[in-house]
């Protein structure tokens, strides 16, 4: 990965543009204005941001002379291109290189060197993109897991459909390109750890026109997977000669099941063939689907005028170039498998007209329009999704994921690079749901993440990329209003707590799930980073006792204590003297010198947030929430190593009965009990009164606040910082 650049390959674009522009308005036709450049240029700019800028010059004037059918001039510029370009050096020399070639490729069609017949042998396999998929496979993996931005929409995404399925007990996904799978087992998972209901079975069916055998290796693998999870599973194949065959009846679609459609870079393979496109948007809402998320390329390169085009074309897979020059080594096999690939996209977008250009993309403002012909409604993305995306560019390794970009467009999310959009990630339904209020609108408002925090109070804000994004307090959430006409024996059973953690269910899944639990429960734990949670849990249980305390106070005046709220949390203060002689016995037990260590940054940062659940300001009920989800956090997860089929070490099995136990157990169920009434009295006075409404959500966040922390915390003692 090269590191002495200063400018991206979008910025190298941009300054030869404006070169471009300047010199050709004083007449300058040739290369000797590269002197003259050269020795204008700022003292900022690295020599080899120079030479990239006078490459991307060459390229510029040779697609305006290709343009304007001035040949002669294009062949000169053409060749200096291919002499300075290559696909092994930086960015831009490879960029510079595959649109070249497909420059060249224009270049012989125009003046008649080859036929456009002649032209079509690589573009054929265009046609059957799940081939080139499968093909490329282990390449295309592995970058996949490299570019922070995919990893971003496929949380995010599927986020979203489990939150509109939560309420379900038979599921059934319809995905249009199932690829290897990997987005399904977030689904699979989060369903399989859901509190209430019990989902009596997941179908999930595999749109495909070529490569049965591959769609069922994947079926097969999800079905393994969701033995492994003790989920009702069953995996179906559609299979149709092209995507404007399919049916709604080819789905077997059953009485009580919650569909819902999941599109990732799919549909604009149909962008070229419009009925086609129809067609499929009119089978999908005859499902009758809850919810459909697609992703798809941020970019508008299906325009007639081949400047435009080129331009459009330039600047989307400069952004790809780029990402992949930060986050790959240039030397990397599947990095160069993978921008072959690109490049004959490239060439197919550049080179040809007419029905000849497979290769299409649209922005979301023209799929937004396309959809809302069909009638289907735009849905924002929940504040979970976001957090999903923002949560999985933030643990990417290197630092990769802090040039990953969040852009709002409508209820849509933009994810870019280095500020440059490069998806769209949206979530639409198939009629308008007059019920749901548009918590995340309110959110964000309209126009780009643009809000900066002016002071730090932890239940206010939440982090969306590099900038710190309001909560709002003026509408009620979506689960405020399924708390709506519940009778108190339906709270008993399914409180706001498990709508919360049905609607964030994938955080807390990691949280409670996580490598360094599951690493206790298989045995293969390494014992240093089993040292390193104990001395800082150590530190940690003696800032989080003042805490529990700070609680019984808020409960003293802000209860009357006629269900026994006080009795419980004095119970759970007591025992914490017990708990730190017990730290100090296990420290003592596997040499860990506690007068030595020092608190990391995870753990530091955690007991900030305790500081101020302590405050004036925080009230009882969200200092409930947070106190339930603390000890709840620690329960489930110790719990599951103890649970059958675990290989807990001998050593670590009294550690995980510490807080697995069923005692354990049922305090924290007396918590969460204390914490649903709070929250279904502030649920009720939300109705009448603003302030309780602003309850709500500052208690739904401190619930968010406190898995991210435990995540952390985990990860800390992995070795995180």
């Amino acid at each position: 990965m090269a590191t002495f650049r200063t400018l991206s390959t979008g910025d190298v674009i941009r300054v030869a543009i404006a070169r471009y522009l300047k010199f050709y308005s004083h007449g300058f036709v040739d290369l000797s204005w590269l002197n003259r450049f050269c020795g204008s240029v700022p003292g900022n700019f690295s020599e080899e941001d120079v030479k990239d800028v006078e490459l991307m010059y060459c390229l510029l004037v040779s697609a305006e002379k290709i343009g304007s059918l001035q040949f002669d001039s294009a062949s000169t510029f053409l060749n200096q291109c291919e002499k300075f370009s290559s696909k092994y050096g930086s960015s831009v020399q490879r960029i510079v290189h595959y649109f070249t070639e497909a420059l060249r490729e224009k270049f012989d069609l125009e003046t008649g060197r080859i036929t456009s017949k002649g032209a079509k042998g690589e573009e054929n396999m265009l046609l059957y993109p799940e081939v080139m998929v499968v093909n490329l496979k282990p390449a295309l993996l592995a970058c996949f897991l490299e570019l922070p931005f995919y990893q971003a929409t496929r949380f995010a995404g599927m986020q979203a459909i489990i939150e509109s399925v939560a309420a379900a007990k038979r599921v059934h996904l319809i995905d249009l390109e199932i690829r290897s799978g990997a987005q399904c087992m977030l689904l699979m998972q989060a369903l399989a750890t859901q509190h209430e209901p019990q989902v009596e079975l997941l179908t999930i069916t595999a749109v495909g026109t070529t490569l049965r055998h591959e769609i069922e290796e994947t079926g097969k693998t999800l079905a393994y997977f969701a033995k492994t999870l003790n989920l009702p599973f069953s995996f179906k194949v559609v299979m149709v000669t092209s995507l404007k065959d399919l049916n709604e009846n080819l789905f077997e679609l059953h009485k009580g099941e919650v569909v819902a459609i999941h599109s990732s870079i799919t549909l604009h393979h149909m962008i070229r063939l419009p009925n086609c496109l129809e067609s499929v948007i009119r089978v999908l809402k005859n499902t009758n689907p809850q919810v459909m998320v697609v992703t798809e390329i941020e970019a508008n390169d299906n325009l007639l005028s081949f400047e435009d085009r080129f331009f459009e074309v330039l600047f989307y897979y400069s952004t790809f170039f780029d990402c992949m020059e930060d986050c790959m080594s240039r030397s990397d096999q599947n990095r160069m498998m993978v921008e072959e690939l690109l490049g004959q996209a490239i060439r197919n977008i550049i080179a040809n007209e007419g029905e000849e250009r497979i290769v299409r993309h649209m922005k979301i403002d023209a799929w937004r329009a396309f959809f809302s012909s069909f009638g289907l409604v735009e849905t924002e993305l929940s504040m979970s999704s976001l957090y999903q995306a923002e949560l999985v560019v933030k643990n990417f390794a290197c630092g990769k994921g802090k040039y990953c970009t969040f852009e709002k467009n409508g209820e849509s999310l933009i994810v870019g690079w280095k500020g440059s959009p490069h998806l769209s990630l949206s979530v639409w339904k198939f009629h308008q749901d007059k019920g749901r209020e548009g918590f995340i609108h309110h959110v964000f408002g309209p126009g780009p993440l643009s809000v900066y925090k002016v002071s730090w109070d932890p239940l206010s804000t939440l982090k969306l990329g590099s900038v710190s994004v309001p909560v709002s307090v003026s509408r009620r959430s979506t689960a405020e209003k399924k708390m709506e006409g519940k009778t108190r024996e339906d709270l008993e059973k399914s409180g706001m707590i498990d709508t919360w953690l049905g609607k964030h269910s994938l955080l807390y899944t990691g949280a409670t799930r996580h490598p360094f639990i599951l690493s206790i429960r298989d045995g293969t734990v390494d014992l240093s980073s089993f040292k390193t949670w104990l001395g800082q849990d150590y530190l940690f249980v003696r800032e989080f006792a003042p805490f529990v305390a700070s609680v019984l106070v808020k409960a003293w005046k802000e209860s009357d204590d006629s269900y026994g709220d006080r009795e419980v949390i004095l119970g759970g203060l007591a025992s914490l003297n017990d708990e730190v002689e017990w730290f100090k016995r296990e420290a003592s037990k596997w040499g860990v010198q506690l007068s030595s260590i020092s608190p990391q940054k995870a753990n530091e940062n955690y007991c900030r947030f305790l500081e101020y659940l302590m405050s004036p300001e925080v009230g009882y009920t969200v200092a409930i929430t947070a106190f339930w989800a603390i000890e709840a956090v620690y329960q489930e997860s110790f719990a599951h190593c103890l649970d059958d089929g675990a290989n807990t070490p001998r050593e670590l099995r009294e550690t995980c009965q510490r807080w697995g136990n069923d005692g354990f157990g049922q305090y924290c169920l007396s918590l969460k009990k204390i914490a649903n009434r709070r929250l279904e009295k502030a649920s009720e006075d939300a109705r009448l009164v603003d302030a309780s409404k602003e309850v709500l959500n500052k208690a739904e966040v401190a619930l968010i606040r406190v898995m991210e922390h435990e995540v952390e915390f985990w990860n800390m003692s992995r070795g995180g910082s």
